[in-house]
């Protein structure tokens, strides 16, 4: 990648999600951090709600571009054809020093295809997330989504890597799948996603409470942003076993959990559901917690993603539970941030007894997590390693 050799970089990320949501963030923070560098940095993504025209937002050297979509619900992130031609026809006449597709559907793949044979830019592409193949979109789509569009979603995931320059992933078993896949070994590079140290701050739990109305007398286990439906009947059964030994016990879900709770009436009595949290709230909310839970069956998709649920828990300082996934496992055994579970409720449970019962253990766990986001995977240090990457 020796056009990237320059002191200051032009750089263009691809981005499919609406809304400011998942990968997106990604984009926004490790573009934050670059602009900082005295680097430029143009986001595309895609409109929540706009049908024909493209709006572009501003902020120093960072600009985010998002791009119409005529299609409706989920279809509206990552397939329409509008939304890959409008960006098409933005690019014609701009020049970068090298493109970061995020992820690798049709409206980022486009665009990345364009800039990488037509205009010869260097290409990286990022892999978050174990799509096909028995991952996360047999989990979250339909069994007809699974037999028609889900083949060519992994198509996709799949062919559209060999043309990468270089490759950025974000677990060890992705880079793993990867080389399976053909890919030189040396081009690839973990990047995990960093952690919100400045926005999300550790806070006092009873002071937290009374900015949220809530009870005292609770011992709280949170869990922040979507369940699959799996991952919540661990979580729910877990608690609930929990709350044989554990007095005032409660489920707090913080954000979109995006679940049924029809399917969990049998638990309304230990759940308290916050609604839509603001980003300016999420250290209070964290902050309420007893402790945060990642409560993930050892599915492939889950072996395969890294939650960044779990960089607001770091960035929180709160004692955290979680199953043996990924590289979460590694990463708590080797630094010794919190505590490991196996993926039943019998074990789960038994782990939010044992932090229940040790409050010296809870502070020990909370310093070491934030310490370790500071130091360690902060969105700062996720810059370095993506400076070195384009820089190779």
């Amino acid at each position: 990648m020796s056009q990237s050799n320059k002191q200051n970089l032009n750089i263009l990320f691809l981005n499919h999600n609406s809304g400011g949501a998942a990968t997106f963030r990604r984009c926004y923070f490790l573009g934050e951090e670059l602009v900082k560098r005295s680097h430029s940095v143009t986001i595309l993504t895609t409109s929540k709600n706009r049908k024909f025209r493209n709006i572009i937002k501003e902020e120093r050297d960072l600009k985010v571009v998002e791009f119409p979509s005529l299609l409706p619900g989920r279809l509206r992130n990552g397939v329409c054809p509008w939304d890959g031609l409008k960006r098409l026809i933005y690019l014609c006449g701009k020049k970068y020093d090298v493109v970061h597709a995020f992820d690798s559907r049709p409206t980022v793949l486009l665009p990345a295809i364009w800039c990488k044979y037509f205009k010869k830019i260097p290409l990286v592409m990022d892999w978050a997330d174990w799509w096909g193949r028995g991952g996360t979109i047999s989990e979250r789509s339909s069994k007809l989504y699974n037999m028609t569009f889900g083949h060519i979603e992994t198509f996709l995931e799949e062919r559209s890597r060999g043309m990468a320059d270089q490759s950025t992933v974000i677990s060890t078993l992705l880079g793993e799948r990867l080389e399976k896949l053909g890919y030189n070994k040396e081009n690839i590079t973990l990047l995990l996603q960093g952690s919100d140290i400045k926005n999300i701050q550790p806070q006092d739990m009873f002071l937290c409470r009374k900015q949220i109305a809530m009870d005292d007398k609770h011992f709280i286990v949170g869990h922040l942003g979507t369940l699959f439906n799996q991952d919540a009947d661990l979580f729910f059964e877990s608690v609930s076993k929990a709350g044989k030994t554990i007095k005032n016990i409660k489920i707090f879900l913080i954000g979109r959990h995006k679940l049924d709770m029809g399917k969990y009436r049998k638990f309304q009595d230990i759940i308290i559901e916050s609604g839509e949290v603001k980003d300016e709230m999420l250290s209070e909310y964290l902050g309420a917690c007893n402790i945060l839970t990642i409560p993930f069956k050892a599915s492939l998709a889950n072996h395969g993603r890294w939650p960044s649920k779990l960089n607001d828990y770091m960035s929180a300082g709160r004692p955290v539970i979680s199953t043996r996934v990924g590289d979460i496992e590694r990463i708590f055994r080797e630094k010794g941030i919190g505590l490991l579970s196996e993926d039943d409720p019998d074990s789960f449970s038994q782990a939010i007894v044992k932090l229940s019962l040790d409050s010296e253990i809870c502070g020990e766990f909370g310093l070491k997590i934030r310490r370790f986001a500071e130091n360690e995977i902060s969105w700062e240090k996720m810059t370095d390693i993506v400076e070195n990457v384009y820089n190779k």
